[in-house]
C-alpha cells in the first residue's frame, strides 16, 4: 500500500473543478430546488481513517454527497473533500476503496481493520443511484533513507565548499516519493574532493549493493533505513560497464581503474564493445577489479596494425607500476591475420620487477594467428613451434616460468590455431 501516489488528491481538485462549471448552471436556483429539478439522490460516503483520526478522536465518520444520475457532486462536495483526518508522523497520501464482499460490505482482517484496495477513489465519475462507497485513507510514514558514509580509509571527505563529513556518520538523507527513495546508483549525490564515489551499499561492509529504488519499509512506525555510500581516497575512473572496460584498456599507460557497477553477478560482457588494438608498451596502471569478469574481449590484428619485428600483447608487459587485482578474464580471442614478423602473445609479453599481479585468472583465451611467415616468439611452418611461450613470457621465458614467478595470475584454458600457408594446426592450454 505504501507505494501508492497521491492521485487522489489530484482527482479532488478535478472533481472542484467540475462542481465549480456545474454550480454555474444553477443560476438563482437554490440547491433544494435544484435537487428536486433533476432528480438528484443522495450518496453516502463512509470514510475510514485506516489508524488516524477524523477531528482527532472518531476512526470512521459518514458524510452525504447529492448527485445527479448524469453528473458530478453537487453542492456540497467542498465540505466531503475538506474532511479532517490526520496520524501522528503521517502523511495524508489520498483515498483508496476499501475492499467489498458479496453484499458491498467492508472486508476486515483477522485484526477488525478493513482491507484497502490498491485503486484510488475517482470522485469525480457518476454514481450509480443506491451506490455506497466505502474509503480509506492512506497514509505515508514520515521517514527518509539515511546514507552512512563509508571510505576506504577511514577517513573523512569535504566537497567543493568545504564541508566535512565523517566517515561512518548520515552524510544526507533521501525522501521517499510513491513508495520509494529515488537513488542514482551510478552518481554521486554529493561530489567531493581527494575521493572517487563507487555505489551505494545495504550493509557498512559495502558488499551488498544497491541496484535500484528503495522500497519503503512496512510497519506502523518503521525507522529510518540505513544505507551506505562508499568513496574511496584518490582519483579514480569507475569502471561500471564494456565503455569502461574500453577506457583502462586505451589506458593501461598509467590512471586507476575501479571496478564497481550495478550488475548481479559482478560481470561486464564486451561483445559489443569497439575492438582496441595490442599494445607494445608497458602498463603502468593500476587496476583493482574487485573480483568481477571481463567476458568476450575480442581483437583483430592485420599488418597496417603492426611493426615489423615489434612485441604485441593484450597487457603490452606489465611494467614496474603495475598493480592487477581482483579481476577474472573469460573469453579473449585474438586473430590475426600476417604478412610480416613480429613476436605475439596472447595477455602479456614480460613482467618487471615490482609489478603486482594478485587474483587475477584468464580463462578461454584463445590466438589464432593465419600468416606466412615467422612468429618470432611460436616459430614457423617446418619448424617445431614453440607452443610453451604465446600466452605469457618474452625472449627466452615460457608461460611456465611467468606464471611460477607471478603467482597471483593464473591461466585456466587456452587455444593457440596456427594457419601457415593454408595448413591449420591446433594447440591446447594445458597439454591434455
Amino acid at each position: 500500500m505504501r507505494n501508492k501516489t497521491k492521485i487522489g488528491l489530484i482527482l479532488f481538485l478535478m472533481a472542484t473543478a467540475a462542481v465549480t462549471l456545474f454550480a454555474g448552471c444553477i443560476g438563482e436556483m437554490d440547491a433544494e430546488e435544484f435537487l428536486k429539478d433533476k432528480d438528484a439522490y443522495e450518496q453516502i460516503v463512509t470514510y475510514y481513517s485506516n489508524g488516524g483520526y477524523f477531528d482527532g478522536t472518531k476512526s470512521i465518520t459518514e458524510k452525504t454527497i447529492h448527485y445527479t444520475p448524469d453528473s458530478y457532486v453537487v453542492g456540497d462536495f467542498e465540505d466531503v473533500q475538506n474532511i479532517s483526518v490526520a496520524k501522528a508522523d503521517n502523511e495524508f497520501g489520498g483515498w483508496y476503496y476499501a475492499e467489498l464482499d458479496n453484499e458491498n460490505k467492508p472486508v476486515k482482517d483477522k485484526d477488525g481493520n478493513v482491507i484497502v484496495t490498491d485503486k484510488p477513489v475517482d470522485f469525480s465519475v457518476t454514481i450509480k443511484r443506491g451506490e455506497h462507497w466505502y474509503i480509506c485513507a492512506e497514509w505515508i510514514p514520515n521517514i527518509k533513507v539515511d546514507v552512512v558514509l563509508v571510505t576506504d580509509d577511514g577517513g573523512d571527505v569535504h566537497d567543493r565548499n568545504n564541508k566535512t563529513y565523517k566517515n561512518g556518520e548520515i552524510m544526507f538523507s533521501l525522501n521517499f516519493q510513491q513508495g520509494f527513495a529515488i537513488i542514482e546508483t551510478t552518481e554521486p549525490t554529493i561530489k567531493v574532493t581527494d575521493y572517487t564515489f563507487t555505489q551505494y551499499f545495504y550493509d557498512e561492509e559495502c558488499t551488498q549493493r544497491v541496484l535500484g529504488n528503495i522500497p519503503m519499509p512496512e510497519g506502523e512506525k518503521p525507522a529510518n533505513p540505513v544505507i551506505y555510500v562508499k568513496y574511496i581516497k584518490g582519483s579514480w575512473n569507475v569502471v561500471r560497464d564494456y565503455k569502461g572496460v574500453r577506457q583502462m584498456l586505451l589506458g593501461l599507460n598509467s590512471g586507476n581503474y575501479y571496478f564497481s557497477n550495478m550488475s548481479e553477478d559482478k560481470t561486464i560482457d564486451c561483445s559489443a564493445m569497439t575492438p582496441v588494438a595490442l599494445r607494445q608498451n608497458e602498463a603502468g596502471a593500476r587496476i583493482e577489479g574487485n573480483g568481477f569478469t571481463i567476458k568476450n574481449l575480442s581483437y583483430n590484428v592485420v599488418n597496417t596494425a603492426v611493426q615489423v619485428g615489434g612485441t604485441y600483447s593484450l597487457f603490452g608487459s606489465f611494467g614496474s607500476e603495475c598493480v592487477v587485482r581482483g579481476l577474472t578474464f573469460d573469453g579473449v580471442t585474438i586473430n590475426a591475420t600476417m604478412a610480416r614478423e613480429v613476436s605475439l602473445y596472447a595477455i602479456s609479453a614480460g613482467g618487471a620487477d615490482g609489478a603486482v599481479i594478485e587474483d587475477v585468472a584468464f580463462k578461454n583465451v584463445k590466438l589464432s594467428i593465419t600468416t606466412n611467415t615467422n612468429v618470432t616468439n611460436i616459430g614457423k611452418d617446418g619448424d617445431d613451434y614453440n607452443v610453451d611461450n604465446w600466452l605469457l613470457g618474452g625472449a627466452g621465458s615460457t608461460d611456465a616460468a611467468f606464471l611460477d614467478r607471478f603467482k597471483g595470475l593464473t591461466v585456466e584454458s587456452g587455444k593457440l590455431i596456427m594457419t601457415y600457408n593454408g595448413v591449420t594446426k591446433e594447440y591446447d592450454y594445458p597439454v591434455v
